[in-house]
């Protein structure tokens, strides 16, 4: 009998082996390999029929068959939280429902809108940190089958590293009058040429960290700039989601809020990829089009670059001045997409009045609950 014949043999027990395998990967993360399924499809078949009949042997032909009908592949791991969304759907539901509480907290107010409640979109914002490297994504290429896949590097080593932190800050609805912030890595000693050239980027607001990370100091100034446009733009009271930064739990910084009708509210600990609205796409996006940005310098000055020692092409300053000018070409793309922005809020925390919403959260059925 051909070997293909002896692949289907066994379909039903097949079934439940990647039943198994589901509920190994899916609820409990545990990881999978040949040996342990050639170990539980023995399991199966001695369970179904007292042994392993004996013209039938778990070969590689088996094990790879199985995998190609099943649709598996071995793969890398993925960045992902230790929770399982439906692990953490209590904490959720309760984020939710303070939500809900703050929409109803006073009826009396001017922009209180009789489905949204006191903060209807235009006056939701989410603002959050997305580390930026120079360059993104270089290390895959289209390339000849059985050729060694060779990129060659341009400038210096380590530029798909943090070399930045951007903050961008958006609105459920209407316009996106907060400009995106880039914290670059350093003490700010820069010479007055560049600090002019960085002054006249548009819609980039740029300071200097020792890390490139939003510390108190910055995020107090990120803060008070944040408060004066919101309210020149859009008076009122306005609600703020933060993810569990230290820096923006300090008491100095809820000072702030509270002296400017800004009501910060933190989304949970290990819940920000289900519940932030940046976490939703956006940062994603920044990233995507930046890194567009970078390719079509990388094709006009690749010779340039990779000679990047003797042209000074990338030195700190210049790759300053160029992340800065993606950034604001990037971000002058993105603010003009209010659907997608919406999207973004309606999928994560856009809860009405009434507790009714239409969040779509990934791997939890029936969703929401009842609030």
């Amino acid at each position: 009998m051909v070997r293909e014949d002896i692949l289907v043999w066994f379909p039903k027990q097949e079934d439940d082996l990647y039943e198994r395998l589901v509920i190994r990967r899916k609820c409990r993360g545990q990881q999978v390999d040949c040996y342990w399924l050639r170990w539980q499809f023995s399991e199966i078949l001695q369970r179904d029929f007292g042994c392993i009949p004996n013209n039938f042997k778990l070969s590689n032909g088996w094990l790879h068959g199985f995998c190609r009908r099943y649709n598996i592949s071995s793969q890398c791991k993925t960045d992902k939280k230790s929770l399982s969304a439906a692990e953490r759907l209590d904490e959720i539901m309760e984020f939710h429902g303070h939500v809900k509480f703050l929409q109803n907290s006073n009826d009396s107010s001017p922009q209180f809108h009789r489905n949204w409640g006191l903060y209807p979109p235009r006056y939701m914002w989410n603002a959050d940190h997305v580390p930026m490297p120079f360059c993104i994504n270089l290390r895959r290429s289209l390339n000849q089958k059985n050729e060694p896949c060779w990129i060659a590097v341009a400038g210096p080593s380590g530029l798909d590293k943090r070399q930045a932190t951007v903050h961008p800050c958006i609105r459920g609805d209407g316009e996106q009058v907060v400009d995106i912030f880039i914290i670059f890595r350093g003490k700010g000693q820069i010479s007055a040429e560049e600090a002019a050239a960085l002054n006249a980027i548009p819609n980039v607001k740029w300071c200097f960290q020792k890390k490139a990370w939003a510390n108190g100091k910055y995020s107090r100034a990120w803060l008070r700039y944040f408060c004066k446009t919101v309210q020149a733009h859009c008076p009122g009271e306005h609600l703020l989601f933060l993810d569990d930064l230290g820096a923006q739990k300090l008491a100095s910084f809820n000072k702030i809020c509270f002296e400017n009708n800004v009501l910060p509210v933190g989304i949970p600990a290990g819940c920000t990829d289900l519940c932030q609205p940046v976490d939703h796409g956006v940062g994603a996006e920044l990233k995507r089009l930046m890194n567009s940005f970078y390719k079509i310098e990388l094709e006009l000055n690749f010779a340039e670059w990779r000679q990047y020692k003797d042209t000074k092409s990338l030195s700190p300053s210049k790759r300053r001045i160029l992340m800065a000018t993606w950034l604001s070409h990037a971000w002058g793309i993105l603010r003009t997409r209010r659907d997608f922005l919406r999207s973004c809020f309606t999928s994560t925390c856009l809860v009405r009045r009434d507790g009714s919403h239409s969040l779509k959260m990934k791997g939890v059925n029936d969703y929401p609950p009842k609030i």
